[in-house]
């Protein structure tokens, strides 16, 4: 067995049917190129290795091959490290016991953010040598998906409408990671194992103050991580950390990051060339400094929360 195919099959007593709902009882199983649920709804399988539950191909919301490409250059310039570095750090301020840890990246894209999270995890101790943790990345676009499978052995992929619902079964995981995504606080309460914790990544209102309004890109609100509070409804915030840091952003860092965002739905990669020259022209220099700022908030179920980081048992009250 390949390892993208066993990466999916570790995950498939916890995935749940689409068509059948919320599913607490209808799981998937493989069966040759395709998972089925026990109620015989199917589901392909792509040659690379993720399996489709239900987001379209033609959805126009879903990052295209270009945008992907585009957000895997930024991911390779290192801009994003500092990002990964603090998401890494708030998962590993809680003692997550024994036994395997799985999480759940949601619009968890080309897979950088997972892979980085399972190399820290490793490095920790998680995954010595049978407490394994294991990702799996949730994005509506198959173009990011197909990148996010070949990011780390220990990732599968599930293309899925997250503002549909979330396609698995109940507490099903130990953590969910949620960067730069779109939040349901109670589907996301629902799949998560009541000890568990969910660590989201917010842009605060400085990110890329340098270029929103010179490159036309979308402004942060001020209430930004009240708004976020709002929207995980069945959780209460057990820790934030700010993280902050310049970045020296070079002509093609300043054309990928518009690429890469939602603005690349709405311009071309002429009008991002001539915004970038425009820009670099009136600052007089080769590169712009770039504020990258985020917070890192750990929400924890509002019926499990306490003041501090718990210990938590070996996980094998977690159906599956």
């Amino acid at each position: 067995m390949s390892e993208r195919a066993a990466a999916l099959d570790a995950w498939l007593a916890h995935l749940a049917c689409p068509v059948c709902g919320a599913g607490q009882s209808q799981h998937v199983m493989r069966e040759a190129g395709a998972v089925r649920c026990e109620r015989g709804h199917a589901f392909d399988i792509a040659r690379q290795g993720y399996v489709n539950l239900g987001a379209s191909q033609k959805d126009v919301r879903a990052d295209t091959a270009a945008m992907v490409m585009a957000r895997e250059a930024m991911h390779a310039s290192g801009a994003f490290d500092g990002i990964a570095r603090a998401l890494n750090a708030a998962v590993a301020a809680r003692d997550w016991g024994e036994g395997e840890l799985r999480f759940a990246d949601l619009a968890g894209g080309s897979g950088f953010y997972a892979a980085r999270l399972l190399e820290s995890l490793a490095a920790g101790g998680v995954g010595e040598p049978d407490a394994h943790a294991r990702g799996l990345v949730l994005d509506l676009s198959t173009a990011a998906l197909k990148r996010a499978v070949a990011a780390h052995d220990r990732i599968a992929g599930v293309a899925a409408d997250l503002t549909k619902g979330i396609p698995l079964r109940d507490g099903s995981v130990h953590a969910l990671v949620n960067v730069f995504g779109p939040r349901n606080g109670a589907e996301m309460r629902r799949v998560l194992a009541r000890d568990g914790a969910c660590f989201v990544v917010s842009p605060s209102s400085h990110h890329l103050e340098q270029l929103v309004g010179e490159l036309g890109m979308l402004q942060v609100a001020d209430d930004k991580a009240e708004r976020v509070e709002r929207a995980m409804q069945g959780f209460t915030v057990q820790g934030r950390e700010r993280c902050e840091e310049q970045v020296e952003f070079g002509e093609a860092q300043l054309r990928n990051i518009i690429a890469m965002g939602p603005s690349a739905h709405h311009v071309n990669g002429e009008e991002i060339a001539e915004r970038v020259a425009s820009l670099l022209e009136r600052a007089g220099r080769n590169t712009i400094e770039v504020t990258m700022s985020v917070d890192v908030t750990t929400f924890v179920p509002s019926d499990a929360a306490s003041a501090a980081p718990k210990k938590m048992g070996a996980r094998s009250s977690i159906p599956g």
